[in-house]
């Protein structure tokens, strides 16, 4: 797993804050990567974003509810996964791509199902992924190589993730409680309106 954008340091800061700001911080990251998920399903012609967008406001609506009902979140999960595309089905990475965009929702589901970190670990690792796997296809570069790493943590995209990531730990770290008010604060840090990989402008197959 690659570590340009020192997942570590990020799960450790995580790890300290609260369920409630941990909740945040995963309903931030699916709200980042759904885009990504759209632009595939859009162009390629499968799956529902529309399941996957209910899914996050359904997370959303309960980011400050400390109880949530298991049945509510297994129906979603269970839509969620029957929205995801087998890559092997189609010809292009952004296949991978909205596979991994869509997991960050079930690794939420389940964080708030069970309180496991481990599932934390996940989606913080699969937004790193989405990156990782979008530059090194797109610019075709040789994992073999070890400096393909360097490469990929100098993308303006990593630079970006890497930006928006410090920006919501610190925020998050630097508030006592977090109040709704600050969702939409947030949501504009890191313009999940555009995605993680800014697809619809760049228009990168």
């Amino acid at each position: 797993m690659p570590k340009y954008l020192s997942e570590e340091i990020i799960l450790e800061k995580l790890k300290d804050m609260s369920y409630t700001k941990q909740m945040v911080y995963a309903y931030l990251t699916c709200r980042r990567l759904f885009m990504n998920y759209e632009y595939f399903s859009e162009n390629f012609h499968f799956g529902n974003p529309s399941i996957l967008n209910a899914a996050i406001d359904y997370i959303e609506g309960e980011l400050f509810s400390g109880k949530h009902d298991k049945n509510t979140i297994d129906y979603f999960y269970k839509e969620v996964e029957a929205n995801v595309p087998e890559t092997d089905e189609f010809d292009t990475h952004l296949s991978t791509v909205a596979m991994l965009s869509a997991a960050v929702i079930g690794d939420t589901l389940k964080f708030m199902s069970g309180k496991d970190f481990k599932d934390m670990v996940a989606l913080v690792q699969g937004a790193d992924e989405v990156i990782y796997y979008h530059v090194v296809s797109v610019y075709d570069l040789d994992q073999s190589d070890r400096s393909h790493l360097e490469k990929v943590a100098m993308h303006p995209l990593s630079i970006t993730e890497a930006e928006i990531n410090t920006k919501i730990v610190e925020f998050l770290s630097s508030t006592e409680t977090v109040v709704e008010s600050d969702i939409q604060i947030l949501r504009e840090i890191q313009m999940d309106d555009k995605g993680s990989l800014n697809l619809y402008e760049s228009k990168r197959l």
